[in-house]
């Protein structure tokens, strides 16, 4: 016997791969026999499918509402299919073979540029044509037509031929407008428009209802309409949908509605069936009126009509009517209550026997002729009161016209104006007394005037005189304060200098002690003596301001015045501009400092001065202000005028001298601030 062969393990292990390979391969068979399945079944519903549209088309293409075509575009035929003339009606022979000229000539010309941008995207894109558009073939009407085609191409992307079926909406599109009309009408209508069910179940709320009852659409569509009813009026309403339901008509009637906030409604209603395309009643429609503002004016017409016969009663005119014919017919109360005549009296013209003779004829005459013109009537004359006093009336009659023009009858009044004429022709009276008074009083005002004109030139005269005397009044007390000045530091100057060289001399001589001491004493005395002279030489005559101008003379003035009082000094001069002044307004700009700087040493018991110079348009403004124990300036400068003092009133003066005005600003233990303004043309 031969041995068994020992296993090969490559042998196994190829048979191990072979079969597990056979495993993976039948899974995978196994795999795509399910998905061929699937394929198989889905192929099947798809065919399935496409024959239920097939047989849908088919139906379709037979009822006659459908209508193929197809484009050959390289050949540019198109191959109508049989029912395009049904469709389209389309009368020719040819119907079936058309070229693309032929079918857009079909289309309408406001359509066909559209019509041709659509296809041109089609064939451009590859998207479907999705398009309706209007035609109108030999005679007929225009049709409506929806087509959905697409474009077929070959290998290389250029269109071969172009499907599309065409439809005829025709008749849906007039159902559409019409159904637009008619929603516009109910949009539009500013009555309430609301349809509901047989149970009064709002199916539809146009807007004019929602402004009526204050619900809106969502608010009101859905709910019962009995939110809208007063209990009172349920029976009526659900007698009226009854009727409506069963066929019947309902007349159009007035009720109470409520408004959303509680308010109650005057309206009037009709109700009408809302029918299916069946003509089938379904609903019923409501349309609403809002007669509350009919009502009221009703109720005020009413009211007015009330009004006017009671203030007939009560006015002091007379109302009275005629026939057309201008003749008085009738009862006249008013008439006859004034006048006293009877009913039988006042009849036809007999009225006129009330009116005065002298006014009698033009009475007549004018009132027939307003009657021949139908004009209204306006007239005056004296007319009879039942107590024989002859009253002037103000008469004034309109006609009553119906609508073709004709006159129906006259409608007038006498107003007693017999009070008011007497007030006029006092009045007249007294304007005319007024008038001469006013003349006179005119004359006495003339010669005031002339009076008061002549005294102004006086006076204006007196202030030139005044103005020009001032003016040499203070030039000779400056040439005066000038010599003063010179002959202080030219004479008493060089005396006092030449005593303290004296005075030096004995000081450094043999004296004994004692006498050195009142040398001393007197070299001191002399020395103030110097600088006190100086100070006044320096106050009546300044040096530099000509030269150096006022701004430094001025600041130059304020620092000597500070150190030699000992008393704070600032001064502040605009920078930002510098113009050259006269001599004239730089010497009194100048004293009005040292008036001022003088006061404020005497009077103020101030504590520290400030002195603003600045320019201001065309104004030189000068301000100096102390915090002193201040003053009340009124009666100062009072008295100051009585003391014939410059003070203040030399400052005022100096100010007026150049057309200038000061002010004053003080209190008791205020300080005092001056500002004086002094025009300065620009130049």
């Amino acid at each position: 016997m031969t041995e068994p062969r020992a296993p090969n393990p490559d042998i196994e292990q190829q048979l191990r791969d072979v079969n597990e390979a056979l495993i993976i391969s039948s899974v995978r068979l196994h795999e795509q026999i399910e998905k061929a399945e699937k394929a198989e079944a889905a192929l099947a519903i798809k065919q399935a499918e496409l024959a239920e549209s097939k047989m849908l088309l088919e139906t379709a293409l037979d009822a006659g509402t459908v209508a193929t075509v197809t484009w050959d575009i390289v050949n540019d035929l198109m191959i109508a299919g049989p029912r395009m003339s049904k469709v389209l009606s389309i009368d020719r022979a040819d119907a079936g073979m058309l070229h693309f000229a032929d079918f857009i000539s079909a289309v309408y010309p406001d359509d066909r540029q559209r019509v041709e941008e659509q296809i041109a995207q089609t064939l451009e894109t590859g998207t479907p044509c999705d398009i309706e558009y209007r035609i109108k073939a030999d005679d007929k009407d225009i049709q409506w037509v929806y087509v959905r085609g697409k474009v077929e191409r070959d290998a290389a992307g250029k269109p071969l031929r172009f499907a599309a079926a065409l439809i005829d909406v025709t008749e849906r599109k007039k159902s559409d407008e019409t159904k637009c009309f008619l929603a516009s009408i109910i949009e539009s209508s500013r009555d309430s428009i609301i349809t509901v069910d047989f149970d009064t179940t709002i199916t539809s709320w146009n807007p004019a209802a929602e402004l009526l009852y204050g619900f809106s659409a969502e608010e009101a569509v859905g709910k019962s309409m009995k939110m809208l009813l007063l209990p009172k009026d349920l029976a009526e309403i659900f007698g009226n949908i009854d009727k409506i339901r069963l066929g019947e008509s309902v007349e159009m009637f007035e009720t109470v509605r409520i408004h959303k906030e509680g308010q109650r409604l005057d309206l009037e209603v009709v109700m009408s069936p809302v029918k299916d395309s069946s003509n089938q009643v379904v609903g019923v429609s409501t349309i609403v009126r809002d007669i509350t503002e009919r009502m009221e004016s009703e109720e005020a017409l009413r009211f007015s009509e009330q009004r006017f016969r009671v203030a007939v009663d009560a006015m002091d005119s007379l109302v009275w009517t005629n026939n057309s014919r201008g003749q008085m017919e009738g009862e006249q109360p008013g008439w006859e209550k004034f006048t006293g005549q009877t009913f039988d009296q006042y009849q036809g013209f007999g009225w006129s026997k009330a009116v005065h003779p002298e006014d009698v004829d033009k009475t007549i005459d004018a009132w027939n002729e307003s009657v021949r013109r139908r004009e209204t009537f306006v007239f005056e004359h004296r007319l009879r009161r039942h107590d024989g006093e002859w009253r002037v009336c103000a008469i004034r009659a309109v006609p009553v016209k119906a609508e073709d023009g004709e006159v129906k009858e006259w409608v007038g009044a006498h107003t007693d104006i017999t009070d008011r004429k007497q007030a006029e022709e006092e009045l007249r009276r007294s304007r005319e007394e007024l008038e001469i008074r006013v003349k006179e009083r005119t004359v006495e005002l003339e010669q005031a005037n002339k009076k008061l004109k002549a005294e102004n030139r006086r006076r204006l005269r007196v202030e030139k005189d005044r103005v020009a005397i001032l003016r040499r009044l203070t030039t000779a007390q400056e040439d005066e304060r000038r010599r003063i000045g010179r002959d202080l530091h030219d004479q008493i100057g060089q005396q006092i200098t030449a005593m303290r060289f004296k005075l030096l001399e004995l000081q450094t001589g043999d004296a004994d002690s004692s006498i050195k001491e009142k040398i001393d004493q007197a070299q001191d005395y002399a020395k103030q003596m110097d600088v006190d002279v100086g100070y006044l030489s320096y106050e009546l005559r300044p040096q530099g301001l000509d030269d150096l101008g006022l701004r430094s003379s001025v600041r130059d003035f304020v620092q000597y015045w500070s150190r030699y009082h000992s008393i704070p000094a600032e001064f502040h001069a605009s920078k930002t501009e510098r113009r050259q002044l006269d001599s004239e307004t730089n010497i009194h700009v100048y004293r009005i400092v040292q008036e001022s700087l003088n006061n404020v040493l005497k009077h103020a018991q101030a504590k520290s001065v400030v002195i603003i110079l600045d320019f201001q348009d065309d104004n030189l403004i000068l301000i100096i202000e102390d915090d002193g124990v201040g003053f009340d300036p009124t009666p100062n400068e009072k008295a100051a005028k009585r003391s014939g003092g410059l003070g203040l009133v030399g400052m005022r003066e100096r100010c007026l001298l150049l057309g200038g005005t000061m002010s004053i600003e003080s209190g008791v233990n205020e300080g005092t601030v001056i500002l004086c303004r002094i025009p300065i043309p620009a130049k």
